[in-house]
């Protein structure tokens, strides 16, 4: 019985999802960098999407940088 209500759990949250996003699947992709601008730039102009960016503290050498953050789909 568990088995089948997780089956039958994926097959709903599957045909949600396909109804409220489409065929399509996006993924959120993170980009820590100096040159935040050059990069949204190309989000912009190549991809045909929108960029979200935030300061955020690199760890490895205590230097501010800039985190953005955009949604892409496989096409």
């Amino acid at each position: 019985m568990i088995i089948y209500s997780f089956i039958s759990n994926d097959i709903q949250n599957s045909i949600t999802d396909y109804i409220m996003i489409g065929g399509k699947k996006y993924f959120n992709v993170s980009i820590m960098s100096d040159a935040y601008m050059d990069i949204t730039e190309y989000i912009r102009n190549e991809l045909k999407r929108s960029a979200t960016f935030a300061q955020e503290m690199d760890t490895t050498n205590v230097k501010k940088k800039m985190l953005l953050q955009t949604l892409v789909s496989k096409h």
